[in-house]
């Protein structure tokens, strides 16, 4: 929380304010009133290492704007804070916003070039130093004017006497068309990246298929994959790096709920029909959240959404409004909520003992990092399978016909 449709929300509502405007004025120290005010957050800003980084950042910019960085620049508690204080300074004044991307949950800035640089772009990189920032559990982009995102979980503050910028604001922006906006993180689990290639660095390259933007896999796609899983269904829905990205935990009960899963069916067990359950009600869940705007009350009112949140109310028995029971459950640190009427243990979708015993549950083969495939290529491996197979049947058949031919050559003897 927030989870790939809160972060969907604010891109949507930044790219309509901020594409196409050059940010004029950057405050890189926490301000709105919180107990760090004119810090500096080496926590929540990545200590920027990457030289390449440091080179095209300084490449980019004129001498003259190096200049401005440096007398504008507060003071800091360490070297290395005053000099991340510097970089991403350049890396964000003076810049005009081309793109606002997402994938999962993380989202990050592209730029046009400087027309202040005299070096040609081209020569540097190929589409220069992007800000990329993950929300963690309480990070969110507020716009001046515009309405506060509101939070199940958590709420963002502002000062009654001055409202903006609000409490716990880590960095503010302001643009050319007047627009200010301000990251807020009071609990500082999120994050505030540097990187010349996003898509092909971590955490981005790391991550699995956005169930939104990437084409989604087909049921026998996606069984074959799960079919190299033991863990439970909801512990996959979770890992970012495995089947999907962007998925959170109140996404991955809802999302389970409507499909009639039990959070805790071992992955491998559900079926053909079960993973085509999966899929039509993660893309119906994703979907109609989206189209929200994140607006839960306009989430549809027969979702668990709307009745998970008061398991910390002591002996009250949670329902949902057909009366069906809401259950919560620990399982990996993380709370299940599960409607047992809807989502029984036995399952609905799970292998009958004939098809277990007919199925063909190929063992995983890990690759050189050491994780198992993905669903992008498990279609390919299925194809060497069945070659190997073929293979295999015939194998039995030469050595008999070659045992049989000098049984009969010693007979003659």
């Amino acid at each position: 929380m927030p989870e790939l449709v809160e972060v969907e929300s604010a891109r949507s509502w930044l790219s309509q304010e901020c594409t196409n405007a050059t940010i004029v004025a950057v405050n890189l120290l926490e301000s709105g009133g919180g107990p760090r005010d004119g810090l500096f957050d080496d926590i929540i800003f990545e200590h920027v290492i990457a030289t390449e980084i440091h080179d095209a950042l300084h490449m980019l910019c004129s001498p003259s704007s190096k200049i401005g960085v440096m007398e504008n620049q507060d003071s800091t508690n360490n070297d290395d804070a005053e000099t991340d204080l510097t970089l991403y300074r350049l890396a964000l004044l003076g810049r005009k916003v081309r793109t606002i991307h997402r994938k999962g949950k993380q989202m990050w800035f592209s730029f046009y070039p400087p027309i202040s640089s005299s070096i040609p772009y081209s020569t540097i990189v190929s589409d220069g130093v992007k800000v990329l920032f993950h929300f963690g559990m309480t990070g969110s982009f507020i716009i001046k004017g515009k309405p506060i995102p509101t939070y199940k979980t958590f709420k963002i503050e502002t000062n009654e006497d001055t409202p903006w910028p609000p409490r716990f604001t880590k960095l503010e922006l302001i643009f050319d068309n007047g627009t200010q906006i301000a990251f807020c993180d009071p609990r500082r689990l999120g994050r505030i990246k540097l990187r010349l290639n996003v898509e092909a660095s971590s955490p981005v390259k790391d991550l699995a298929l956005d169930p939104v933007l990437d084409k989604l896999p087909t049921p026998q796609e996606l069984q074959s994959t799960l079919s190299c899983y033991s863990t439970s269904i909801k512990a996959i829905l979770l890992d970012q790096e495995k089947l999907f990205c962007g998925i959170g935990n109140y996404l991955a009960d809802e999302i389970l709920y409507q499909a009639g899963i039990h959070p805790q069916t071992k992955a491998c067990d559900i079926n053909i029909e079960g993973c085509s359950q999966l899929l039509t009600k993660m893309h119906y869940v994703l979907v109609t959240a989206i189209a929200a705007d994140a607006k839960y009350e306009e989430f549809p009112v027969h979702w668990l959404f709307h009745y998970r949140w008061d398991k910390g109310k002591a002996r009250q028995k949670r329902t949902m409004p057909d009366g069906n029971e809401i259950l919560f459950e620990t399982h990996g640190g993380r709370t299940c909520a599960i409607v047992p009427a809807r989502q029984p243990k036995n399952g609905y979708y799970l292998w009958s003992k004939a098809e277990q015993l007919t199925a063909k549950r190929r063992t995983p083969q890990k690759n050189e990092d050491g994780n198992l495939p993905s669903i992008n290529v498990m279609s390919s491996l299925e194809e060497k399978d069945k070659q190997q197979e073929m293979n295999e049947s015939r194998t039995p058949m030469i050595l008999v016909s070659r045992k049989r031919k000098c049984d009969v050559e010693n007979t003659k003897q």
